[in-house]
């Protein structure tokens, strides 16, 4: 059957085109007001504390200067155009003498406000390639100049140690080369493996760099997820889990 030179299975083929086009509209308008409601506390934040935030904001960016075009991208949804300037321009002017005072502000203030500060200084050290080991380090310092505890230390740790871009050998041991599985665990590891798209002959050095690329792609936090936090939340789950696994078996 056809009418106006169209057959009926061409106008259910237009009409499913349509309806599959508002949807990803409706789809794509949804994740844009999720990004603004989660962003919006950090958002109030950052403006409202400016004296306070924006010394630690220029600390972290002046850490990794090759960032600056990625750093400045994401800054956009949070400051103005001449801020973004000031914080990520390179200067001989170290803010590094006064972030003592800085710490003290901030130790005055509520563990969830102190928490968003340094929920948005790690998504702003990732914008790159990842968190280098300065930036790693500055972030371990601040959040013990934050006076966080123990518990919530390693909680920071433990959701950004995969997207580092550099590993101390001291935290791995110095075995570069896998183990066999068998001496060392009745686990089956292959599966394991095959999640970080290795093979048991792995070298460590190998598994850490499978892991980071891994986490590169599938980091909830990363700007270009934004659209898909729940699954990539699954997916980074499963990815640390067998990273863990296989190197608990090596060490």
């Amino acid at each position: 059957m056809t009418k106006w030179n169209t057959s009926e299975d061409q106008i259910k083929s237009l009409i499913k085109e349509k309806d599959d086009e508002i949807r990803i509209r409706k789809e794509e308008k949804e994740a844009e007001a999720k990004r603004k409601k989660y962003k919006e506390p950090e958002r109030r934040l950052l403006r409202n504390e400016i004296d306070i935030t924006k010394p630690l904001i220029y600390q972290l960016c002046m850490l990794n200067p090759e960032g600056k075009e990625e750093q400045k991208e994401f800054l956009k949804e949070f400051f103005d155009a001449d801020t973004i300037l000031h914080v990520v321009s390179p200067s001989s002017y170290s803010i590094e003498p006064h972030l003592n005072s800085v710490y003290k502000k901030w130790r005055l203030k509520e563990v969830s406000e102190r928490r968003k500060m340094v929920n948005f200084l790690f998504k702003l050290a990732i914008v790159q390639d990842g968190i280098h080991l300065d930036e790693w380090n500055f972030l371990i310092k601040l959040m013990g100049e934050f006076r966080f505890s123990q518990a919530l230390m390693s909680f920071y740790i433990n959701r950004y140690s995969a997207l580092r871009t550099e590993f101390e050998e001291s935290e791995w041991g110095d075995n570069e080369s896998s183990s066999s599985t068998g001496e060392n665990s009745n686990v089956d590891l292959n599966p394991y493996y095959a999640i970080l798209g290795l093979d048991d002959s792995a070298s460590v050095k190998e598994i850490k760099k499978a892991y980071h690329a891994l986490a590169l792609q599938y980091h909830p936090d990363l700007p270009k997820n934004a659209n898909r936090i729940k699954e990539c939340e699954e997916k980074m789950t499963k990815i640390i889990e067998a990273y863990d696994m296989i190197i608990k078996t090596l060490s």
